[in-house]
Parts: structure tokens; C-alpha cells; sequence
């Protein structure tokens, strides 16, 4: 592609893009797509396709705001800021060093900032850009990245649509979430599949790496991407020095995320176990049977409190066996805890007795104050008393270190070869099941939290953690399994073939009870004699 531009002066810039660059640029510039994702290895050409991109649609739609944001300065100024007038000198005289800018005689602007932090962020949120590209994105959060799209709007020029764009490569805070919306293409809330397109790019979409090789063998660019997928990869890992270097990397999993491009991976995942064929309940419990299943186990909520953000409560149950099992969710931010107590107390509802209701342990804390309805008089209060004010009888969880909790978790996914499946019967099966469907959120928290060492030099764990915190809470409880009912028998059941309800259980435990007291025969004296 080449794009030209008279302004105050003639200024003429040759944007040639590389094929998979030349796709990205068409749905850019020229596809309703508004989220745009771009690449998956290392080498791919990302960041110079991000660059010329937004310097195109700067030229082409005059007095639009363009932003390319990294997450450190050092990034920022080895992958942009020197790169930018090195490859395009002729831009120097609309520099503006002081605010990282190159402002066109158009009266568009192309700014190059960075965001460290999530309060870094934050102070992208009040401004508007027509273009966002967080180049490698995957470093941002999920969080951040939703936070930018919300200042991604520009409605002054009338054939103009805001994009953004994404560039990245595996691993990272926001790695499961791009993996969803562009890989797995499983859409979340208000999303929309029409908003989102994606282009896989590989180092050998690069031919920059295998230009010297090509010019030894008498080649040409043209010649090498007229070249099969295969044919270019091929001659990548064994004519480009950084291709050899790629594929011969001795971590497997790193080879094939940095070469390939691969999302399956598990390095600084916290729960690599979580599987959906396994874990996830609804492949074993249909819903017509679902109440009827869990009126057997013994039942454990939790909530995780927060006074702003999200409110996560959890509702579990376990078997005889002591396998855990996440039936429901409540996830919601920015209510009253008299909102939130009267939603918890629905989900109760529905699932029946509790054996106890767990809650934060900072919730003892008496934070609040005002006068007490009984008294008339002033008093501190806890979020704690607030809940059972409202109906909730929840009690401390134990503390504990994070990690310790975490690792229990870890050990209750484990598939154990030893154990015998809840619902197959074979051996080889793990003692926690999550319905993905009732607890989506707790599924995503499980799926997506990371380990990553800390610039301070410390393990931190990343991402969102409330239904996960909930999930905690009770496994650090160490429920015990429901008491046997030892006294029921298949022929205590007065209709025969009928499946078993509670009520049949309660009944033929109350007869046997009757019968061992008073020494009388099971049929005898009864109005409907038993079979």
C-alpha cells in the first residue's frame, strides 16, 4: 500500500505493508469490525504494522486523534519512538517530543504513550482517540483494555469509525481474555460477534527475517510469498537466525507459543488442571435433574464482600465422597449489602438448608456507624452485622494464607487415578466439579488467574478472584460429607419404581426409627402397607 499527502509542504509517504499487514489494513479502514486482533508469535511484524496503520488513517481522515500505548517507556522507545523516524524521517518537522505526538498539518495527531500501572490507564479514560492500538495487549488486563475501548469514540468526521486494534503474542494478564474473544470466539454480557475480527500472523508472515537468505539464494520478496504457508515456515526455522533460535528452544510449550503462536498455555497459570471435558458438571447433570441431584449434598455458601466493585457469593454442596461441588453464583458490584443479602438469600432459597454461610473475615472489622434502631444511640457496626441485620446468617471464614487455599484447590482439580468417578463410575476423577454454566464468572476466575514475579521482586497472583475467594473460603473450612443415612433401604420406598426424594428418605428413616423403638413388623398398623 502506498499512501501520498500534500499538506503545508508536499510530504510524500511510501507505506508498504506486508500481506498479512495489508489484511489488517482492510479490516481497519475498510470492515464494520471495531475490535480488530492482530498476530499470535513473536516476530510477526506487530508493532511496525501498528505504526503504519495509524500514521495511514491519520493521513487519510484529517483531525483525528490516533494512540499507540505500551506498557513501559523502554518498550515505547525501542519498538516505536526510534523506529518511527528512522523509518520515516520526513515526519521530524511535526514531532512534538514534549508530548510524544507527531501532529499533522492535517490537524490529526498520533500519540505515543505507555501505562505501567492500571492508574496509568486511568488517564487515557477522559480522552478521546479515533484509532487505540495497545500494542501487545495481552500485557493489559482485562480491565485496562475495556477501560481504553471506552475512550476508542470519535463522531467529527462523518466516514470515520473508531477502531481498536490489538497486536499480541501469548502469555500475560490479558491473555485469556483475548483467547476468548478472537480464538475461542465465546462472547461474554454485551458482546457481539460482529464486533470482533482476527488475523494470525507468524514470524514467517515476516519476511524481513529471511530477506538475507533470500537475497543469497537469488530470491525475492515476491518469490517468498507466493510460497505456500508451510513452504515460508519451513524456510523460516532453517534459513532466518532468529527462525533457528525459535524452534530451538528447549521449553516446549514456550516454542510453541513464541513460534507457532499457540494460546494453550500454562506458564504463571495458577490452575493448569481446570479442563472443560472434566470439570464442568453440566456435562454430567442435566437440568431436569439438577435440583433433584443436589438435594443430597450438604450444602456450604460463602460470600466475598466489597463495598464498591463486585460482591461474589458461591453456593456449594458435597457428597458422602467429599467432592465439591460449585452448583450457583451471585456476582454483582455496587449495590447495598441489603441488595446483596436479599439476592444471596434467593439462591438459599432455592437450594435449601445450609450447613453454614461463610463470609470474608475483614467483614468483622466495625466500620460503619450510625444509630441503632433498638437504642436510638450512636454505635459502630460491622459489614457482618449488617448481613445478619438482613437475614444472612454468615459466619468468619477461617484465615489464611492465599496460597495455601490456592493450593488446596489445586489438589481438589487434580484427577486422582485412584478415585472412582461420581458419575461414570471408572477410575481417575478430581473432587471439585464447577457448573459453567450457573457459575460463569467463578469458571473464568479459575481459568485466567496467573503467578507472575513482580517488579518489587515478589510472586503476586493476577486477575480477578471474588466467586474464586468464595471457593477458597469454604474448601479452607474443611466441611465434612453428609452423615450416611444408614437405616434406608431400596425397599422403604412406597412407590415402587419411583425415583427417591428427600421426603422418601425422611419417611423411611422415621419408620425405621419407629420400628427398632417399639419392636413392631414394618407392615404392621400401616395405612398403605408396604410392598
Amino acid at each position: 500500500m502506498s499512501t501520498s499527502a500534500a499538506l503545508e509542504r508536499e510530504l510524500e509517504i511510501d507505506l508498504w505493508l506486508q500481506p498479512k499487514q495489508e489484511a489488517l489494513w482492510e479490516l481497519v479502514d475498510e470492515s464494520p469490525y471495531t475490535d480488530i486482533g492482530f498476530g499470535g508469535s513473536r516476530g510477526a511484524g506487530k508493532s511496525g504494522a501498528a505504526r503504519r496503520i495509524l500514521i495511514a488513517r491519520r493521513l487519510k481522515y484529517e483531525g483525528t486523534p490516533g494512540l499507540i500505548l505500551r506498557r513501559t517507556f523502554q518498550e515505547l522507545y525501542d519498538n516505536h519512538l526510534v523506529p518511527l523516524l528512522d523509518e520515516f524521517p520526513m515526519l521530524r518537522p511535526w514531532w512534538d517530543a514534549g508530548h510524544k505526538q507527531v501532529v499533522f498539518p492535517n490537524g490529526s495527531r498520533l500519540r505515543f504513550g505507555y501505562a505501567e500501572h492500571e492508574d496509568d490507564v486511568k488517564k487515557y479514560v477522559g480522552s478521546e482517540f479515533g484509532d487505540i492500538c495497545p500494542e501487545e495487549a495481552a500485557l493489559f488486563s482485562q480491565k485496562e483494555l475495556e477501560m481504553l475501548k471506552g475512550s476508542c469514540r470519535w463522531s467529527r468526521h462523518p466516514s470515520f469509525t473508531a477502531k481498536m486494534i490489538y497486536p499480541f503474542m501469548p502469555g500475560g494478564p490479558g491473555h485469556f481474555y483475548l483467547k476468548r474473544i478472537f480464538y475461542d470466539r465465546d462472547y461474554e454480557g454485551q458482546e457481539k460477534a460482529e464486533q470482533y475480527a482476527f488475523i494470525p500472523a507468524r514470524g514467517w508472515d515476516n519476511v524481513e527475517w529471511s530477506r538475507p537468505a533470500l537475497l543469497a539464494d537469488g530470491l525475492t520478496a515476491k518469490d517468498y510469498y507466493q510460497w505456500t504457508d508451510l513452504q515460508r515456515r519451513q524456510y523460516f526455522i532453517t534459513r532466518s537466525d532468529y527462525g533457528r533460535k525459535l524452534d530451538g528452544l528447549a521449553d516446549k510449550q514456550l516454542r510453541e507459543a513464541w513460534l507457532d503462536g499457540s494460546m494453550e498455555i500454562t506458564e504463571g497459570v495458577v490452575f493448569p488442571e481446570l479442563r472443560e471435558p472434566v470439570h464442568n458438571l453440566d456435562n454430567f447433570i442435566s437440568d431436569d435433574r439438577w435440583y433433584e441431584f443436589c438435594a443430597n449434598l450438604k450444602k456450604i455458601g460463602s460470600i466475598d464482600h466489597a463495598s464498591s466493585g463486585v460482591t461474589a457469593y458461591v453456593q456449594e454442596g458435597y457428597s458422602h465422597e467429599s467432592i465439591k461441588f460449585s452448583l450457583e453464583e451471585y456476582y454483582e458490584r455496587n449495590k447495598t449489602v441489603a441488595q446483596h443479602a436479599g439476592s444471596i438469600l434467593s439462591v438459599i432459597e432455592r437450594y435449601g438448608e445450609q450447613d453454614r454461610t461463610l463470609i470474608d473475615p475483614s467483614t468483622e472489622a466495625k466500620t460503619l456507624q450510625g444509630k441503632n434502631p433498638q437504642t436510638n444511640q450512636d454505635e459502630l457496626w460491622s459489614v457482618l452485622d449488617e448481613y445478619r441485620r438482613n437475614g444472612v446468617s454468615a459466619f468468619p471464614a477461617n484465615r489464611s494464607q492465599v496460597s495455601t487455599g490456592l493450593d488446596v484447590l489445586k489438589d481438589l482439580l487434580r484427577v486422582d487415578p485412584l478415585r472412582v468417578h461420581a458419575f461414570t463410575g471408572r477410575l481417575g476423577a478430581p473432587s471439585w466439579f464447577i457448573s459453567k454454566k450457573r457459575c460463569p464468572n467463578l469458571w473464568r476466575e479459575v481459568r485466567e488467574l496467573q503467578r507472575v514475579f513482580s517488579a518489587t521482586g515478589t510472586w503476586e497472583f493476577v486477575g480477578s478472584d471474588h466467586a474464586l475467594d468464595d471457593a477458597r473460603y469454604i474448601a479452607m473450612s474443611r466441611p465434612q460429607p453428609p452423615k450416611r443415612k444408614q437405616d434406608v433401604k431400596p425397599e422403604h420406598i412406597m412407590a415402587a419404581g419411583r425415583k427417591q426424594t428427600s421426603i422418601d428418605w425422611k419417611a423411611a428413616r422415621s419408620l425405621s426409627k419407629f420400628d427398632k423403638k417399639f419392636g413392631k413388623s414394618q407392615t404392621e398398623n400401616e395405612w398403605f402397607p408396604r410392598d
